[in-house]
């Protein structure tokens, strides 16, 4: 059962609860529920539904338990809820077997930015799609159904069988070859540079009625014959020579078998390829294209016919030049003889017959002869060969399409190819990478040979998947067997030996404590064991490191190694240490196998009965395997007890150093130590030592130098060093380096630290070099306290502080209130990380502490709670409780939970074992005096001893003091200036212990504010603007003092004196010039409309009537808004006269004079028209003489014969004009005292009256007096007691009177009533007559009985 708990908190009243109230309360409750596993049965609190442990609990939820898990015992199941519209709703249910959704496709796992990290399934079955971003590793064979496969990312497969005989497939082989096969032949192999048919003059690129569309090649393209409709070329080689080339290739191959091919928009026909056929540049041949030579010269024209205009550098014409037209030249010359004239220009084309077209046609051609000549013989079109306009090619690269028989369809195959990109109907070329993309269903008949397949989407193999390894989510079954094998060892309890388990490699690393606690001889440096051991079958003599991790494996590999199971078979992979686990069977599948729930004969796995209905562990059963395997052992010097409880391994060394007779006395190999031999039989001293190593503590000269190893630390005249360089008692000092800020180092690390000779003070480095105080000079000091506030989101962890930090020791770090411990948050520069986001709206604070005026880094000490220890070693020395934070577990603890004595804190109760404890010290720097060179001005922290003042002096005058208590300017006109009129917020904030308050300025509204918080305009309380108007609340915008709150009670004013005054409103009216008719002061009740305008809905007014000195009069207005006017209500006159309705109340002697005018119509008389009236028929009814409420009135009805009074909307009584008062149920007190009555005579109706009476049971009428207007008997649902005035009246009139009154809605002067006061002494009378009678009845009676 728990421990127990005694409650430590006590309270009263009035008392201010802290955090710290609770310290004891919280270790307390800790140590109650701690649970151990060696005391398991008397330790923790399980609600077991055990004596002491509480009822079990069948549901876990949140405060309004709309987000809950739930026990269904009906159903033996689990059920999830989450808080949907304000309800819970079941989400998810775990039952035998499954964790089902509660409605079907209505619950994700992992959303599209949180995933789960890995998922161990032994089948999936899904009816949508799958979505894989990583690799797909799949042992077995994956059977899409015919669904598509789409934006797959990566998977690895040996091949692909695309129908069940694997006649058509693709296969992916190590060498990096893919090959597709169909109808069970190879057809196509891709390779690393090329797709090649398995057979040659094979395979088809599509077929005479299914033609690719365009083909795009970057290199050479090699063809026994080309057919193309159209041939497209674009540029390019062809046969290696380039089109246009100087050179031209001869033409190979077959000619040209096609009608024509398209170049651009050109269709060139045979015959016009034939005329740029074996043309030779630079000479004109008949039927040919003219090309020119490489000089642009061509030769051997015989007639040439220009339409247009022949432009030439020169002309030079061996026969006759004709010319039909006008020859125009700016010079001509015959055999050297210059021809001026026009006719001698004219004469030289004599005998020419070329027609103007004809010439035209060499108009720009710049051609050489032999240029020329190449289109000799070309009986092409002009518009034919403009088809060639632009191209470059040689007649050796035309000369490829020779034999050609390729269509125009064909050659349009590769028009508009991309390189490597796939386009519909078009040929397919790699791009330079050899890479396509684009493409949508490829089949392979063959095999598909690749190093790698990638797929985003869905694969569907119907034939088999073979793969070397499969992973799902990056995680191999052999890393998950290392995973439990490795738990098994983790945390383990063990004496003299630790077992790590390493993920990265999947080994266990075992850590042997120090071995020699008996270390007769030398043991402890021994260098080998005399007799080698075997630790699990390894041996270990000490010389070297052994690893067990393959023995382990070997052993767990021996244990499922021809295993005798059923439907699985369990494989040991000795070259990787992994277990491959095959699991078969399913031989009998009738019945809906695809849907069992169970199997019909359970089956063991590894030991453990499998039937289906439910997922099984075999964490445990490995665990014992491997535990059976190193019990009992028979190894020497060690012992590995398996501890079934937690699944460890507990390993025990013993003594090793059993004989140390031999090598262990003495070293086999002497070895040199400062040059002098040492074999370890005798001690040596060496005198100079140019390298040394050292294996222990080093003392030179007595404790002059001092290493101590243990703890990394030097000591100099010190041999027991506290720090890494302890001094001693030495007193002199230090000397750092000293340089200029141009030499500081080039690559500096965190902790370095130097005088700095340009700024004249010492600096240090963490991610950047800055100042130290303590040296003087302009380098100044670096803030020594920051505090910083976030807000929680819960996905942000890194938040940006203030200033950069050297490590976490100089941070304190609250949310919510709550410290949290340095290991659950890093920082980096100015970036602070949380292990984990801070929830939503969690409020971050991080006060920032680093080395500078006010004191050095915290130090922080940290210890485990054990539950018995009470001390923690701080380091340090803190001068009093004060100097500390500790937290245990993140919960501040009391000053008064623990003391300090030098270094050492102790606990005034053991911190809870398994709780985290963490102090952190604030070390003080003692500074008396800053001061400028000349001391005139300063900051004195004491001017004489224990002042306990703070001084500060400007040019040698003392200008402000700060206590404990105060700060004070001085001086002749002590002022402070906070800002510097620059364009900022400036504020002083008032930091308390629940809540801060700040006066600020909002430089950019010019508001003074007075608020709450500690950023300026948030919360304020008191604004000021720049025309001095002031708001309460906020912003003022409605004149000068504008008060707004969101609560009823806005403006109170409290008057403590204890005498007859109260608290008074005074709105003076500081008029120079008054005047009657003046508006002294006005109350106004604004409040908007529905259009959002600001309405005056009410108003009270003050007037001056008369302003004369010694007879000045005032008048009150009261004035309400009705359709959307404001208008004068009522009004209180000088005199004390009230008028509602008229703005001018009759004084005494006026037309309805009276204290009270009030005016509801034509006539002046007392009227009141009540909004929700129970009583008259309009408002000119009657006269309301007195009024509680709505539901409580007296009311003079018409023409005043009558009073009613009315309670709750019915009238219960009324006068009338002969002062009768009578109610609906008879229920009145009057007067009775002697002293007010005379005439005294008794009653003379009695019994013989009484019994002529009909006492009833009734009901009023909604229809008896008005209608639940003005009249008597309002249907109130009750059921009534009394008599029938008519019937009384016959027996005893003088009961009965006669009023007026409205029945049925008809007015009668002879509406009965009874009074039933008057009646209650007749019925005494009778009751009393009637006691006479029973008693001498009674008297016979007893007389008749005793005679008997």
């Amino acid at each position: 059962m728990a421990q127990t708990y005694t409650r430590q908190s006590t309270f009263a009243d009035g008392d201010t609860i802290t955090a710290a109230l609770f310290n004891d309360e919280y270790n307390q409750l800790v140590n109650a529920f701690a649970y151990s596993s060696s005391s398991a049965s008397s330790t923790g609190h399980r609600h077991d539904g055990t004596a002491g442990q509480g009822g079990n609990i069948h549901t876990i939820g949140d405060l309004d338990f709309l987000n809950k898990i739930v026990v269904d015992s009906t159903n033996n199941r689990w059920g999830f809820y989450v808080e949907v519209s304000s309800s819970a709703v079941e989400q998810l249910r775990l039952q035998d077997g499954a964790l089902l959704p509660v409605t079907d496709s209505d619950v994700d796992l992992g959303t599209s930015s949180l995933y789960f990290k890995d998922a161990y399934i032994d089948s999936i079955t899904t009816t949508g799609n799958v979505s894989v971003g990583g690799n797909l590793d799949v042992t077995g064979t994956i059977d899409f159904s015919d669904s598509a496969i789409t934006n797959v990312g990566s998977i690895q497969l040996d091949s692909i069988a695309g129908d069940a005989d694997s006649n058509t497939s693709i296969t992916f082989s190590g060498s990096d070859v893919i090959t597709i096969a169909a109808g069970g032949d190879n057809q196509v192999t891709f390779i690393n540079g090329a797709i090649v048919p398995s057979t040659d003059n094979d395979i088809d690129l599509g077929t005479s009625s299914a033609e690719f569309k365009d083909a795009y090649f970057d290199g050479t393209v090699t063809t026994d014959a080309l057919v193309a409709d159209t041939a497209d070329i674009n540029g390019g080689t062809i046969d290696g020579a380039i089109i246009g080339g100087s050179s031209a290739a001869a033409i190979t191959g077959t000619a040209i078998t096609g009608t024509s091919f398209v170049i651009g928009s050109a269709d060139i026909s045979e015959a016009e390829l034939e005329t740029i056929d074996g043309v030779t540049a630079g000479t004109v041949a008949a039927s040919k294209a003219v090309v020119v030579d490489s000089n642009k010269d061509i030769a051997s024209f015989r007639n040439i016919t220009l339409t247009g205009e022949l432009d030439a550098g020169s002309l030079d014409v061996s026969g006759d030049v004709d010319v039909d037209g006008t020859l125009e030249t700016d010079a001509l010359s015959i055999n050297g003889t210059a021809v001026t004239s026009t006719a001698a220009e004219l004469n030289i084309l004599d005998g020419v017959t070329s027609t103007a077209a004809e010439l035209n046609i060499l108009d720009g051609v710049t051609s050489t002869a032999a240029e020329l000549n190449i289109l000799d013989g070309v009986t092409a079109t002009a518009a034919e060969i403009n088809a060639l306009d632009g191209i470059t090619s040689t007649v050796a690269e035309l000369n490829i399409l020779d034999g050609v028989t390729a269509s125009a369809t064909d050659i349009n195959l590769i028009d508009g190819i991309t390189n490597g990109t796939v386009i519909a109907s078009k040929a397919i070329i790699t791009d330079s990478n050899k890479d396509i993309t684009g493409g949508r269903n490829i089949t392979i008949s063959g095999e598909l040979d690749a190093a790698t397949l990638d797929i985003s989407g869905d694969a569907d193999i119907d034939g088999t998947l073979e793969a070397d390894a499969i992973t799902i989510g990056g995680v191999t079954l052999a890393e998950t067997i290392s995973d439990t094998v490795g738990a098994m060892v983790t945390s383990n309890t063990e004496t003299g030996v630790t077992v790590t388990y390493d993920d990265s490699d999947n080994t266990l690393d075992f850590v042997i404590g120090t071995l020699n606690q008996d270390t007769t001889g030398l043991a402890a440096t021994a260098t080998a064991l005399a007799t080698a051991r075997t630790i699990h079958g390894v041996s270990f003599d000490g010389t070297a490191n052994i690893d067990l991790s393959e023995v382990i494996q070997d052993t767990v590999g021996a244990m499922v190694s021809s295993n005798t199971e059923t439907n699985v078979t369990v494989t040991y992979q000795d070259s990787d240490g992994t277990l491959d686990f095959a699991f078969s069977g399913s031989a009998d599948t009738t019945g809906n196998a695809a849907t069992a729930t169970a199997l019909e004969t359970a089956r063991t796995i590894h030991g453990v009965s499998f039937d289906g209905t439910a997922n099984i562990d075999l964490t445990e059963v490995v665990q014992d395997t491997v535990g059976a395997m190193v019990s009992s052992n028979t190894e020497s010097g060690i012992t590995v007890a398996y501890e079934d409880s937690d699944g460890t391994l507990d390993f025990t060394v013993g003594t090793l150093n059993q004989n140390t007779t031999g090598s262990a006395a003495t070293l086999t190999t002497a070895r040199t130590i400062g040059g002098v031999s040492f074999d370890g039989s005798a001690n040596i001293t060496p005198t100079t030592f140019t390298t040394a190593t050292f294996s222990g503590d080093v003392n030179v000269d007595s404790g002059v130098l001092f290493v101590d190893v243990s703890e990394n630390r030097i000591g100099v005249n010190q041999t027991s060093p506290d720090v890494s360089l302890d001094l001693g008692a030495n007193t002199d000092s230090i000397h750092v380096p000293v340089g200029t800020t141009a030499q500081r180092p080039g690559s500096p690390a965190a902790g370095y630290f130097r005088y700095n000779s340009t700024t004249g003070g010492f600096e240090g480095y963490t991610d950047e070099w800055g100042a130290i105080a303590g040296g003087g000079g302009s380098g100044g000091s670096s803030s020594t306290f920051a505090k910083n506030t976030f807000t929680g989101d819960a996905s942000t962890t890194a938040f940006t502080l203030t200033t950069s930090m050297t490590n976490e020791d100089g941070l304190i770090v609250f949310i919510d209130g709550v410290y949290q411990a340095d290991n659950v948050y890093s920082v980096s520069g100015t970036t602070l990380t949380f292990a984990t986001a801070p929830a939503n709206s969690r409020v971050i604070e991080v006060f920032q502490l680093e080395g500078g005026i006010v004191g050095v880094a915290p130090v922080i000490a940290t210890m485990d709670g054990d539950g018995s220890d009470t001390t923690l070693a701080l380091g340090t020395s803190p001068s009093s409780e004060n100097q500390t934070f500790v937290t245990i577990d993140g919960v501040v603890q009391h000053k008064d939970t623990y003391s300090i004595s030098g270094s050492t804190l102790t606990f005034s109760a053991a911190p809870p074992n398994g709780t985290k404890v963490e102090a952190v010290i604030f070390n003080n720097v003692s500074v008396a005096t800053f001061q400028d060179a000349d001391g005139d001005t300063k900051i004195q922290l004491e001017e004489s001893t224990d002042e306990d003042t703070i001084r500060m002096d400007i040019a040698g005058t003392e200008v402000l003091t700060l206590t404990n208590s105060a700060m004070t300017l001085k001086g002749t006109t002590p002022t402070l200036t906070i800002g510097d009129a620059g364009a900022e917020d400036t504020k002083i904030v008032f930091d308390g212990n629940a809540q801060d308050y700040y006066v600020g300025l909002d430089d950019s509204a010019d508001d003074l504010i007075i608020g709450k918080g500690s950023t300026v305009g948030t919360t304020p309380a008191v604004v000021i603007d720049e025309n001095l108007n002031v708001g309460i609340g906020a912003a003022p915008t409605l004149g000068a003092l504008h008060v707004t709150s969101a609560t009823t009670d806005i403006v109170t004013f409290e008057n403590t004196d204890a005498g007859t005054t109260g608290a008074q409103l005074l709105l003076y009216h500081n008029s120079s010039s008054p005047a009657d008719g003046d508006r002294v002061g006005a109350l106004a009740f604004q409040g908007k409309d529905d259009g959002g305008n600001q309405t005056t809905y009410g108003g009270i007014r003050c007037l001056t009537s008369d302003v004369s000195d010694g007879s000045e009069d005032g008048t009150l207005t009261f004035s309400t808004t009705r359709a959307g006017s404001f208008t004068e209500a009522m009004r209180i006159t000088e005199d004390g006269h009230l008028g509602i309705g008229l703005t001018a109340p009759a004084s005494n002697g006026g037309t309805g004079a009276g204290l009270i005018h009030l005016h509801g119509g034509s006539a002046e008389w007392a009227v009141l028209h009540c909004t929700n009236p129970s009583f008259g028929t309009g408002a000119t009814d009657g006269a309301l003489l007195g009024m509680i409420s709505d539901d409580v009135y007296v009311f003079s009805y018409e023409s005043g014969s009558n009073i009613f009074f009315g309670v709750n909307n019915g009238i219960k009584g009324k006068f009338d004009s002969s002062g009768t008062f009578f109610t609906t149920d008879g229920n009145v007190s009057s007067l009775s005292d002697k002293r007010i009555k005379k005439n005294i005579t008794p009653v003379a109706e009695g019994l013989d009256v009484v019994k002529k009476l009909n006492p009833i049971n009734f009901e009023y009428c909604n229809t008896y007096e008005g209608q639940q207007e003005d009249g008597l008997g309002v249907d109130d649902g009750r059921i009534h007691k009394g008599f029938i005035a008519d019937e009384v009246q016959k027996v005893a009139p003088s009961y009965v009177e006669e009023t007026t009154g409205v029945v049925l809605n008809e007015e009668v002067d002879d509406l009965k009533t009874l009074s039933m006061t008057s009646m209650i002494p007749m019925l005494v009378k009778a009751i009393q007559e009637q006691q006479t009678i029973i008693d001498n009845l009674t008297a016979r009676i007893e007389t008749l009985e005793g005679g008997e």
